[in-house]
């Protein structure tokens, strides 16, 4: 899984009095990731991050809601400072930049949202381990990790929504007011359990992964970025190898001996591509320290599965029929929708006191100056 890190922000803008909250809450959260930037990953307190960050949306929700309708009039367009963290590359005098409006701002709010969602969710699932592959592991000890697991899937899926909420709403909207957004891997070896998830199924998630990471690869490729760009080409080519692995599976123990050619056929290309990526090849990528070790122990266990495959007399089919055979793949689950959070009113002490009178006075004035009775027909006479 991909680690974020953090972007920081600069002074908050001094809005009016009125919205004097929404400034305090931005200090929160530019202290927040200061505090981040400062602390090393495993001890980054992510929960105080998503929480500055779900207080503080709707109060920029409402002032945009507000300057969109005329009701709040700024004298000069915001402008935020925001320090990039994706493409750094770009800029070579400094990372920090400012971005005019309110759009910007949330923008790169639910940027960290997703980012912070995203590494919460990595922390979780690496502070599991293996446990899939322990067999000693008790039932009880099992299910716990399960739920966490789930968890952290839950973190990945609001991560994917506030990022596709940027992408199909407020950079829209950004756009309109200036004119006018699995790491799954599941290598079990054959033979599969009865309990192992269709192998046209997982080879549909793998694909469908290398699907989301090519999009996002031709979207980051004409920036010239040299730090996401790998990650999303490497993990293209990593889960689409291991799509058509799953295909070679599927045809394998599905199709009988009729399809044991396009089986081969599907793992050979499928090693064609690990050995791309983890042999040294031209498009091979050079991993460092535990990411590295990482590589290798995926190359290791795939490798094994594609070498102990039962050859039968079957033509092999080219790659170019291959092709035609690999189907659309499909989400595991979706994103979870992006909601905007809603700002609660406070009454102010003057309103509770006003409505604290009113109050007594219904109680108090009644006929002839007596108190009103609560009685069922209080003061109903014929």
């Amino acid at each position: 899984m991909f680690l974020y890190e953090l972007p920081t922000t600069g002074l908050s803008l001094r809005y009016a009095s009125t919205i004097s909250e929404a400034t305090q809450i931005r200090a929160a959260l530019r202290n927040a990731l200061k505090e981040a930037k400062r602390t090393d990953h495993a001890a980054k307190d992510y929960l105080l991050i998503l929480k500055v960050v779900d207080d503080y949306l709707p109060q920029l929700n409402e002032l945009i809601v507000g300057t969109a309708r005329d009701e709040l009039g700024l004298k000069t367009e915001p402008v935020f400072s925001w320090r990039t963290t994706l493409s750094p590359n770009l800029f070579n005098a400094t990372t920090r930049q400012s971005f005019p409006g309110l759009h910007a701002d949330w923008a790169f709010t639910l940027l960290v949202q997703g980012f912070t969602l995203s590494n919460y969710a990595r922390t979780i699932v690496t502070s599991l381990g293996a446990y899939e592959h322990d067999r000693a592991i008790r039932d009880a000890e099992r299910k716990s990790k399960d739920d966490s697991l789930n968890f952290a899937v839950d973190l990945l899926r609001r991560a994917s929504g506030a990022f596709a909420f940027i992408s199909e709403t407020v950079l829209p909207q950004w756009e309109n007011s200036r004119s006018a957004t699995n790491d799954a891997s599941l290598t079990p070896g054959p033979p599969l359990p009865k309990s192992h998830p269709s192998p046209a199924l997982t080879a549909k998630l793998h694909l469908e992964c290398a699907s989301l990471y090519s999009t996002a690869r031709s979207l980051v490729k004409p920036s010239g970025d040299t730090v996401l760009s790998p990650y999303l080409s490497e993990n293209y080519s990593f889960h689409s190898a291991l799509g058509k692995k799953w295909l070679g599976v599927e045809a394998g123990e599905k199709g009988g001996v009729e399809r044991a050619g396009e089986a081969v056929g599907f793992m050979v290309w499928a090693k064609e591509g690990m050995n791309t990526i983890f042999g040294g090849g031209s498009g091979g990528s050079k991993g460092k320290g535990k990411e590295k070790d990482g590589a290798e122990g995926k190359k290791g266990r795939v490798g094994m599965e594609l070498e102990s495959v039962e050859v039968h007399f079957q033509p092999v089919p080219a790659q170019q029929h291959l092709q035609t055979r690999i189907p659309d793949g499909t989400l595991a689950v979706p994103p979870i929708p992006f909601v905007m959070p809603q700002l609660q009113k406070k009454s102010t002490h003057l309103e509770g006191e006003i409505e604290e009178e009113l109050n007594k006075l219904d109680l108090a004035e009644g006929e002839d100056g007596k108190k009103a009775g609560t009685y069922a027909g209080s003061g109903a006479y014929y």
